[in-house]
């Protein structure tokens, strides 16, 4: 995970796809605290975390995205 710049206005990550595969691992696995951090050299810290979508969606309808995204979603998910 890269911290491309951050600002007042907002943050800018890249997450590899290991990243995102050990976020997938972690939501899976019992007593896990479901986040990967990282620490950029002006000592800024960002933590990423995963949530089941039945927790993150509880009290909303989930956003739409593109169709396609949508159906890699539904084939995978």
């Amino acid at each position: 995970m890269k911290i491309i710049s951050h600002c007042e206005q907002g943050v800018h990550i890249e997450l590899s796809r290991r990243n995102l595969l050990a976020l997938l691992h972690k939501l899976e696995k019992p007593f896990s605290a479901k986040l990967i951090s990282i620490t950029g050299e002006d000592g800024f810290e960002l933590w990423v975390g995963a949530a089941p979508d039945a927790a993150h969606y509880a009290d909303r309808e989930p956003g739409r995205m593109s169709q396609d995204t949508e159906e890699f979603i539904r084939e995978r998910g």
